[in-house]
Protein backbone atom coordinates (compact mmCIF):
# COMPACT_ATOMS: atom_id res chain seq x y z
CA UNK A 1 0.00 0.00 0.00
CA UNK A 2 2.66 2.50 1.05
CA UNK A 3 6.00 0.76 0.55
CA UNK A 4 5.45 -0.31 -3.04
CA UNK A 5 7.93 -1.23 -5.78
CA UNK A 6 7.18 2.16 -7.36
CA UNK A 7 8.03 4.01 -4.15
CA UNK A 8 11.22 1.99 -3.74
CA UNK A 9 12.11 2.87 -7.33
CA UNK A 10 11.63 6.57 -6.57
CA UNK A 11 13.82 6.29 -3.49
CA UNK A 12 16.54 4.57 -5.53
CA UNK A 13 16.29 7.23 -8.23
CA UNK A 14 16.67 9.92 -5.60
CA UNK A 15 19.80 8.28 -4.28
CA UNK A 16 21.15 7.87 -7.81
CA UNK A 17 20.56 11.60 -8.32
CA UNK A 18 22.73 12.40 -5.29
CA UNK A 19 19.95 12.91 -2.74
CA UNK A 20 20.55 10.14 -0.21
CA UNK A 21 17.68 8.31 1.42
CA UNK A 22 17.72 7.96 5.18
CA UNK A 23 15.89 5.26 7.05
CA UNK A 24 14.34 7.51 9.71
CA UNK A 25 13.17 10.26 7.35
CA UNK A 26 12.29 8.33 4.19
CA UNK A 27 11.74 4.63 4.92
CA UNK A 28 10.39 4.41 8.48
CA UNK A 29 7.27 6.54 7.77
CA UNK A 30 6.38 4.15 4.95
CA UNK A 31 6.89 1.08 7.13
CA UNK A 32 4.83 2.42 10.01
CA UNK A 33 2.05 3.52 7.64
CA UNK A 34 1.99 0.03 6.12
CA UNK A 35 1.88 -1.63 9.55
CA UNK A 36 -0.91 0.64 10.80
CA UNK A 37 -2.95 0.12 7.62
CA UNK A 38 -2.69 -3.67 7.85
CA UNK A 39 -3.54 -3.61 11.55
CA UNK A 40 -6.62 -1.40 11.10
CA UNK A 41 -7.75 -3.34 8.05
CA UNK A 42 -7.53 -6.58 10.04
CA UNK A 43 -9.33 -5.02 13.00
CA UNK A 44 -12.23 -3.94 10.77
CA UNK A 45 -12.33 -7.24 8.87
CA UNK A 46 -12.60 -9.16 12.15
CA UNK A 47 -15.13 -6.74 13.60
CA UNK A 48 -17.20 -6.20 10.43
CA UNK A 49 -16.22 -7.94 7.20
CA UNK A 50 -13.78 -7.83 4.27
CA UNK A 51 -15.90 -5.38 2.28
CA UNK A 52 -15.84 -2.88 5.13
CA UNK A 53 -12.10 -3.41 5.57
CA UNK A 54 -11.52 -2.69 1.87
CA UNK A 55 -13.66 0.44 2.07
CA UNK A 56 -11.69 1.53 5.12
CA UNK A 57 -8.41 1.15 3.22
CA UNK A 58 -9.75 3.29 0.38
CA UNK A 59 -10.18 6.17 2.83
CA UNK A 60 -7.11 5.42 4.94
CA UNK A 61 -4.74 5.50 1.94
CA UNK A 62 -5.51 9.19 1.56
CA UNK A 63 -4.26 10.00 5.08
CA UNK A 64 -0.78 11.54 4.95
CA UNK A 65 0.49 10.58 8.41
CA UNK A 66 -0.34 10.01 12.09
CA UNK A 67 -2.08 13.31 12.60
CA UNK A 68 -5.56 14.79 12.85
CA UNK A 69 -6.62 13.41 9.46
CA UNK A 70 -5.77 9.86 10.52
CA UNK A 71 -7.57 10.29 13.85
CA UNK A 72 -10.67 11.51 11.99
CA UNK A 73 -10.68 8.51 9.64
CA UNK A 74 -10.26 6.17 12.60
CA UNK A 75 -13.06 7.92 14.49
CA UNK A 76 -15.40 7.64 11.48
CA UNK A 77 -14.67 3.90 11.32
CA UNK A 78 -15.31 3.41 15.02
CA UNK A 79 -11.71 2.72 15.97
CA UNK A 80 -11.38 4.00 19.50
CA UNK A 81 -8.25 5.31 21.16
CA UNK A 82 -8.05 1.97 23.01
CA UNK A 83 -7.75 0.07 19.71
CA UNK A 84 -5.24 2.36 18.00
CA UNK A 85 -1.87 1.04 16.94
CA UNK A 86 0.81 1.88 19.48
CA UNK A 87 4.46 0.96 18.92
CA UNK A 88 5.19 1.39 22.64
CA UNK A 89 2.51 -1.17 23.50
CA UNK A 90 4.00 -3.55 20.94
CA UNK A 91 7.52 -3.06 22.32
CA UNK A 92 6.44 -3.51 25.95
CA UNK A 93 2.94 -5.00 26.15
CA UNK A 94 3.56 -5.77 29.80
CA UNK A 95 4.12 -2.07 30.61
CA UNK A 96 6.61 -1.56 33.38
CA UNK A 97 5.92 -4.91 35.07
CA UNK A 98 9.08 -6.72 36.19
CA UNK A 99 8.93 -10.49 35.85
CA UNK A 100 10.35 -12.62 38.66
CA UNK A 101 11.62 -15.36 36.36
CA UNK A 102 11.33 -16.95 32.92
CA UNK A 103 8.25 -18.95 33.88
CA UNK A 104 6.37 -15.82 34.93
CA UNK A 105 7.48 -14.08 31.73
CA UNK A 106 6.21 -16.96 29.56
CA UNK A 107 2.93 -17.01 31.43
CA UNK A 108 2.57 -13.25 30.98
CA UNK A 109 3.28 -13.56 27.26
CA UNK A 110 0.61 -16.26 26.92
CA UNK A 111 -1.96 -14.00 28.59
CA UNK A 112 -1.04 -11.07 26.35
CA UNK A 113 -1.27 -13.24 23.21
CA UNK A 114 -4.65 -14.63 24.22
CA UNK A 115 -5.94 -11.16 25.05
CA UNK A 116 -4.80 -9.60 21.79
CA UNK A 117 -5.37 -12.36 19.23
CA UNK A 118 -8.51 -11.93 17.14
CA UNK A 119 -8.42 -15.65 16.29
CA UNK A 120 -8.75 -16.36 20.01
CA UNK A 121 -11.53 -13.85 20.56
CA UNK A 122 -9.28 -11.09 21.82
CA UNK A 123 -10.09 -7.46 21.20
CA UNK A 124 -6.71 -6.79 19.54
CA UNK A 125 -6.15 -4.14 22.18
CA UNK A 126 -2.95 -3.99 24.15
CA UNK A 127 -4.59 -2.22 27.10
CA UNK A 128 -4.04 -3.81 30.47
Amino acid sequence: MFLTPQVIGRLRARTDAGRPVTFRRDVWPLITAEVRAVYYRTLIAVRDDDAAATAFLDSYRLVPDEGPAEREVLRRWGITRRDRWDWDQIATPYGDHRFADTAEYRSGCSVICARTSPSRGGAMSMDH
